[in-house]
């Protein structure tokens, strides 16, 4: 399993600008929305505007 906390907070702290995406239609639609919601908190938590 990835630790998505420190990999945002390395980003982070290197003010990484770019972009991140994600590959997970394996399951269908609905577990896409949820990873998209999980990366949009991971966004929120370590990029505040």
């Amino acid at each position: 399993m990835n630790d998505y906390d420190a990999l945002f907070g390395i980003l982070a702290e290197h003010h990484y600008q770019g972009w991140v995406s994600i590959e997970d239609a394996m399951n269908g639609m609905e577990e896409m929305a949820e990873s998209l919601t999980f990366l949009r908190r991971m966004s929120a938590t370590h990029f505040p505007r």
